[in-house]
């Protein structure tokens, strides 16, 4: 999801060198397609609507069902689009105030308008939502693929001074 805007900053900074950043990378990979085939075999298992509120009410009842989808309705939700807006907003205002990062109060402000122009979107009309979801996703995917032709284009012209092994995994032991 939004989420690859977000994290490729702190993976790096966090692992200290790109070599050991690209096996984080490689490895979450790797987990996160497994997660997406265990998924995708629940659904073949448990052909109904409803997800992971579907799953948990076969397997466990419908008390830790109702539990989870409690859980994601009143915390997991409601937090993921804040993050996710606040992260809009800051990429949004970042160049206004550059060299410096924008005020959180700015960022903040921004991320809660979004927030209530996409909530009016959707309880004016569910046909709205959906193609405002369809942009945002277009926008996403065009953004994801400007990143890989540019970052192809300057692997393609030899910029690897990163990736070469001395820079790779300086300061790893």
């Amino acid at each position: 999801g939004s989420g690859i805007f977000i994290s490729p900053k702190g993976v790096l900074e966090e692992a200290g060198t790109v070599g050991v950043a690209l096996i984080i990378w490689a490895i979450s990979g790797v987990i996160s397609a497994i997660g997406a085939l265990c998924y995708a075999d629940l659904g073949t298992a448990i052909p109904r609507s409803g997800g992971d509120y579907s799953y948990i009410l076969d397997i466990f009842g419908p008390l830790p069902a109702f539990l989870r989808l409690w859980v994601e309705l009143i915390i997991v939700r409601p937090a993921t689009h804040a993050v996710i807006a606040l992260t809009f907003a800051f990429y949004i205002l970042y160049p206004v105030y550059e060299p410096c990062p924008p005020p959180n109060s700015a960022v903040t402000l921004l991320a809660a308008l979004c927030i209530c122009l996409l909530t009016f979107v959707n309880c004016a009309s569910v046909r709205g939502a959906t193609r405002v979801q369809d942009l945002f996703t277009a926008a996403k995917l065009l953004a994801l693929a400007i990143i890989i032709v540019f970052g192809m284009i300057q692997l393609g012209k030899g910029e690897l001074l990163h990736l070469t092994p001395e820079k790779a995994w300086r300061g790893t032991t």
